[in-house]
C-alpha cells in the first residue's frame, strides 16, 4: 500500500496543471520502495551499508544514482577530488534500481560510486557550510559541490553481499497491477473538475513511472472508473473511462 498524502500536492499552484517534478519524485519513490533501497555491498570486508541513507531505505546522499527517485544524486566527478550535483526536475531509476526491480540483467549494470569523507561543501545552506548527512536528500542551491574520496562499486559487490536476484531477469515480473483509492471526509464534496484532476494525476503518474523504468515495465490500472461522459479536464490531459487501462511506452 502506498500512502500518497494530499492529492493537491500533485498539482501546480492555481490552474497551472500537473506538478511533474513532484509526481516524478514522490510516486516514483513510493512505488520504488517495493524493491528499493535496502541492499548492501561487499567492498572487501563483508557486507557494508555504505550505499544506504535515510532510514536505511533510501540511497546515500553521496551515491551516484543518476537521479533515482529513491534518492542519491546525479554526481559528476570533476577529476580534482571534487564532485558536483545539479538540482533535478525529473528522476529516473538507475541501472542498479532496475536490476533490483528485476528489469535489467546484471551484465548491463554500469558501475557507480559513493563519495566518502565528504567535506568543503561549497554550496551548503547549512550553518558553517557543513556537508549534508548521508541520510539527507534535497538541497536549496542550483548545484551542490563537495570534496571527497570516490569509492567505486559494481553489481558484483552487491551480489557478493546479497546473492543473485531471484527471480532474475527476464523471469521476474514486469507488469504490475495498481488501484487508486481516494479517502475523503464524510462531509467533503468533490466537484467534476477536482475528480477530473485526480484522473489526470493517476494517468500521469503511471505514464511517468513507466518512463522512469525506461519502458521496461508496464502498469495496469485496475481502478474502477466512472461511466464515460463529458466532464471538464485539465489542459493537455485526456480522461480515461475504461475499467482496465494499460500504460506502456513504445518506440
Amino acid at each position: 500500500m502506498l500512502h500518497m498524502n494530499d492529492w493537491h500536492n500533485f498539482l501546480l499552484p492555481g490552474d497551472a496543471g500537473l506538478n511533474d517534478t513532484w509526481i516524478s519524485l514522490v510516486f516514483g519513490q513510493e512505488l520504488g520502495h517495493a524493491w528499493l533501497a535496502f541492499v548492501r555491498a561487499d567492498l572487501g570486508d563483508g557486507p557494508s551499508d555504505l550505499m544506504l541513507g535515510r532510514a536505511k531505505a533510501h540511497w546515500n546522499f553521496y551515491m551516484h544514482t543518476d537521479g533515482s527517485p529513491v534518492e542519491g544524486h546525479r554526481w559528476a566527478d570533476n577529476g580534482d577530488g571534487s564532485f558536483t550535483a545539479a538540482q533535478l526536475k525529473s528522476f529516473q531509476f538507475s541501472d542498479l534500481d532496475l536490476y533490483l526491480m528485476g528489469l535489467m540483467p546484471p551484465d548491463e549494470v554500469e558501475p557507480w560510486f559513493v563519495i566518502e569523507d565528504p567535506h568543503d561543501c561549497i554550496d551548503s545552506a547549512l550553518p558553517d557550510m557543513e556537508c549534508a548527512p548521508v541520510d539527507g536528500f534535497s538541497f536549496k542551491a542550483d548545484q551542490y559541490r563537495v570534496q571527497g574520496t570516490r569509492r567505486d562499486i559494481t553489481i558484483k559487490d552487491v551480489i557478493g553481499a546479497e546473492g543473485q536476484r531471484l527471480p532474475a531477469y527476464p523471469d521476474a515480473p514486469s507488469e504490475f497491477d495498481l488501484s487508486f483509492i481516494l479517502i475523503k471526509r464524510p462531509d467533503e464534496s468533490l466537484c467534476d473538475q477536482e475528480l477530473a484532476a485526480m484522473d489526470a494525476i493517476v494517468d500521469r503518474s503511471i505514464e511517468m513511472w513507466v518512463g522512469q523504468t525506461r519502458d521496461r515495465a508496464t502498469i495496469v490500472n485496475r481502478t474502477r472508473r466512472r461511466p464515460a461522459g463529458p466532464r471538464p479536464g485539465l489542459p493537455g490531459t485526456t480522461r480515461v473511462h475504461r475499467h482496465r487501462h494499460r500504460h506502456q511506452h513504445r518506440h
